[in-house]
């Protein structure tokens, strides 16, 4: 049998590398791990999916302030340690991260809907 991410698992995924890149725009070091970032909490109740929704939007929002507020120049400089090269690239990397799994997300999606299962990405 086929095991897939779940849709919650992919958005807690995501986050958790906005939430990396947070912390480096913040003076932190870059602190992900591509294992550890798809231990999403169990999502038993419509109160845990909105919860995780709005944490992933707030995060979002402060991650587009941040960026909004770099001079430009920073953009051609070393992002963190270096290890990943400029701030451009480890920035410009998410957000393609991000459309990845927002293709996932979609196809999860159409099959759950083409089965008759509920799901919402609301």
């Amino acid at each position: 049998m086929l095991s897939f991410h779940t849709i919650a698992a992919l958005v807690f995924h995501v986050n958790d590398f906005v939430n990396a890149t947070i912390a480096v725009l913040k003076g932190g070091p870059l602190d992900a791990s591509d294992q550890l970032s798809f231990n999403c909490p169990p999502i038993s109740s419509e109160g845990d999916w909105k919860a995780l929704l709005q944490k992933t939007r707030t995060d979002a929002e402060e991650l587009a302030n941040l960026i909004e507020q770099m001079p430009e120049e920073q953009l051609a400089e070393l992002f963190g340690d270096g290890k990943f090269g400029t701030s451009y690239r480890c920035l410009r990397g998410p957000i393609e991260h991000c459309h990845y799994h927002l293709g996932q997300i979609a196809v999860i999606n159409t099959v759950l809907k083409s089965r008759g299962e509920f799901a919402t990405v609301d």
